[in-house]
């Protein structure tokens, strides 16, 4: 049992207060706090998403109330990503983590190592750790500071600097912990008249609303139902859902701009039919695509992070719609799989599939979406 743990700070990462109990207890070989902290020698504590999850919760003292989904969800990645696949990815996902599977959690999140954005070190705000310094306060490393994507520090709109700790760590790496960063920086600010900086905020304020809303559900389908319906909106596609392929690509490429889509690697590839921004939103296609991705679309789309999970959209359902002779609307985070055919809950109670079978609902439907009840 570990004998001391303190209290996380707000959005640390799982990584973090174990470097830092390293830190503490920095007179044990590195072998004998491994097995004090999960039982076993050789488990790789990554910074991302870690695993023996569960391992390390019945380890915890007594007094520590916490639970092995609370910690996935307050102080990992995982919150980021889930919304995105479906939702039985991200339950393996996040099963893989309470366990040792952990070379299963990136497959089942849509992460493939030859496609992985780069990212080398851990990031920080020079801010952040000279106020925390000033304060007397302990240091830590921040888990939205380390989101794919994430280059501002939305507090003090600074940029965020790379440390000198590697993102990904070997079996024999030790653990740094941010107590022992050292900033050799000044704080770069922000130039608000330029696009990439622009973007950038918007970026972070996105993730940092995910990150704070865990229980999102949506999936991959869902997703580029509504990506195509605000398409259409917009002049880009033909209802109810042939994209104008070449006219949405110039129009995303000029909103966003070369230099910032170069900078995030986010380029689109015209030769490539299958390029991200096409698998994006078609519903056909399963594969799961980065959180930068689609925080990109929502930007592209105009809305925020916020503001898209809370729309309702209108009902698409040929059949839907003529039995009730009117538009009706659809809360699209009412979808889920069954018999491998999607469906979908509308607001005319009545629970209709892509192969147009229409029942009714045994329960009236909810006067607003699950994400504001």
């Amino acid at each position: 049992m570990i004998g001391y743990v303190p209290a996380p700070l707000p959005d640390e990462l799982l990584y973090s207060l174990i470097a830092y109990l390293a830190y503490l207890y920095r007179s044990l070989s590195r072998t004998a706090f491994l097995k004090m902290l999960f039982g076993v020698k050789n488990v790789v504590v990554t910074m991302d998403f870690p695993c023996h999850i569960d391992a390390f919760v019945e380890r915890l003292p007594p007094s520590t109330l916490w639970n092995a989904e609370q910690i996935i969800m307050s102080m990992t990645l995982w919150p980021l990503y889930s919304p995105f696949v479906s939702k039985e990815c991200a339950e393996k996902a996040l099963i893989a983590m309470t366990g040792n599977e952990g070379r299963s959690i990136y497959s089942h999140l849509g992460i493939h190592a030859n496609h992985r954005p780069t990212r080398t070190y851990l990031k920080y705000c020079p801010n952040c750790w000279a106020n925390h310094l000033a304060a007397n306060k302990r240091i830590y490393w921040r888990r939205l500071f380390q989101a794919i994507g994430v280059y501002i520090c939305p507090v003090h709109q600074v940029w965020l600097e790379d440390s000198e700790v590697p993102v990904r760590h070997g079996p024999l790496s030790r653990f740094a912990s941010a107590q022992e960063l050292v900033c050799k920086t000044a704080a770069r600010p922000l130039d608000s008249h330029r696009r990439l900086d622009q973007v950038l905020l918007q970026i972070v304020n996105d993730a940092a609303w995910l990150l704070a809303h865990p229980t999102l559900s949506a999936g991959p389908r869902a997703l580029a139902r509504c990506y195509q319906l605000a398409l259409f909106q917009k002049g880009f596609a033909r209802y109810p859902g042939v994209i104008k392929i070449a006219e949405l690509t110039d129009a995303f490429e000029k909103f966003f701009g070369h230099e910032t889509l170069e900078f995030l690697e986010s380029l689109i590839d015209r030769s490539n039919p299958q390029n991200w921004l096409m698998r994006l939103i078609r519903p056909s296609s399963t594969s799961n695509k980065p959180p930068l991705n689609h925080l990109l679309m929502f930007q592209f789309l105009g809305y925020s992070a916020s503001e898209f999970f809370n729309v309702r959209w209108p009902c698409l359902n040929d059949p839907c719609s003529a039995s009730v002779k009117q538009t009706r609307e659809l809360y699209v985070w009412g979808y889920w799989r069954v018999d491998s055919k999607e469906n979908f809950l509308c607001e005319c109670a009545r629970l209709y599939s892509n192969q147009h079978q229409i029942k009714p609902l045994l329960k009236p439907f909810p006067d607003k979406s699950p994400m504001n009840s």
